[in-house]
């Protein structure tokens, strides 16, 4: 798993992997890191929509930028090369998160 219960070094490592993948990404295409992201869950074949909340009215901008690009080919394989070095989340997400907060890993 990428993120969520795995709190180990290498885990923290991979995190920072990703971010920085991202970064690369978000640069080059003049948004911000975030509009990389929902980008990236936009394109994935099994995805029908994506849910998104802001804390205010200034994410809306970030929001809209993921639909302005489209990430290729070599941005996909990047981004799942990084996925790929970290152990697949299996199971139901919601029991997953459940069992995650009842531990109290925030």
């Amino acid at each position: 798993m990428l993120i969520g219960t795995d709190t180990s070094p290498e885990a923290s490592l991979r995190v920072q992997e990703l971010l920085a993948c991202l970064r690369k990404i978000a640069d080059r295409y003049g948004v911000p890191l975030a509009s990389v992201a929902i980008r990236w869950t936009l394109q994935q074949p099994e995805v029908a929509a994506v849910v998104l909340g802001g804390r205010d009215a200034s994410h809306i901008e970030t929001f809209l930028l993921a639909y302005r690009f489209r990430l290729t080919g070599d941005d996909m394989n990047a981004i799942a090369a990084v996925l790929a070095k970290g152990r697949p989340v299996s199971g139901d997400r919601t029991e997953n998160e459940q069992s995650r907060l009842s531990a109290g890993v925030q």
